[in-house]
């Protein structure tokens, strides 16, 4: 969206419009593309502040710390640019994509969570983990902006299916919050029926 067209919409929502920045699947070891520059820029010429990632940040590396200091080089960038950037975990995220038969060098709930969710731990509750399935880790969590009532919802999804535990905790969140306005975010569509 151009960013004049951004600003006339901004106008017509008004201060109470909740507004921010996604992007998704920066592949960053395969696809050395400008998104830093680009959020900066967008940053600088709107009143947009923060910054969501539908996950995706990584590619494939052949050992977990090399994932993990991929991840904070990354998050890194955003925050000396925007403060905090909330993000979900795609299943590159996870390093298991190339790595199916190592899983030493995947990344564990709490590797996810330091290198995704620490940096943001002042703006997130409803923290939970899931440990590894096939591979695949996940960490989930909610963040509540007063000021517009609306609730967010990060959730991973791993490779091509939903967790039975994030469908419930979905579920029970809309139920207990019906006040709110909820924004889902996650790294793939939902279908609640076939739970992919």
């Amino acid at each position: 969206i151009s960013i004049s067209r951004y600003r006339t919409n901004s106008c017509a929502v008004g201060a109470d419009g909740e507004s921010f920045i996604f992007f998704t699947d920066v592949h960053i070891k395969s696809n050395q593309m400008h998104t830093p520059e680009l959020i900066k820029y967008l940053i600088d010429n709107t009143n947009l502040s923060t910054t969501i990632c539908g996950g995706d940040i990584l590619d494939n590396y052949d050992t977990a710390q090399e994932a993990i200091d991929a991840g904070f080089d990354y998050i890194k960038k955003f925050s000396n640019m925007t403060g905090r950037v909330k993000t979900v975990i795609g299943n590159h995220d996870t390093n298991k994509n190339s790595n199916g038969s190592n899983p030493e060098r995947w990344l564990t709930p709490n590797q996810l969570y330091a290198v995704y969710c620490s940096q943001s731990e002042k703006d997130i509750e409803n923290v939970h983990c899931i440990e590894p399935v096939d591979g695949y880790a996940d960490v989930y969590y909610s963040s509540y902006v007063p000021s517009t009532n609306t609730l967010y919802l990060f959730v991973g999804i791993p490779y091509g299916s939903v967790f039975d535990n994030e469908i419930n905790w979905i579920l029970s969140m809309l139920t207990d919050n019906p006040e709110k306005n909820v924004i889902l975010f996650s790294h793939y569509l939902i279908n609640p029926d076939t739970k992919e």
